[in-house]
C-alpha cells in the first residue's frame, strides 16, 4: 500500500514529522531517492507550477 502525504517543505519545523513516514522518497535530480539517505534543501526540489 501507499500513502500520500501531501507536499513536504524541508526547511519548515513544522512539517518535519512527514520526513519520519517509513519509505519516504522525494524526486531528486530526476530520481527517486529515501528521504532517509540525503539531505535535501528546499532549493534543490522540483516545485508545481
Amino acid at each position: 500500500p501507499h500513502v500520500y502525504l501531501g507536499y513536504w517543505v524541508p526547511d519548515s519545523a513544522k512539517m518535519a514529522y512527514k520526513a519520519r513516514f517509513g519509505a519516504s522518497e522525494v524526486l531528486l535530480n530526476g530520481q527517486w531517492q529515501k528521504l532517509g539517505d540525503i539531505s535535501v534543501s528546499s532549493s534543490q526540489l522540483i516545485t508545481a507550477q
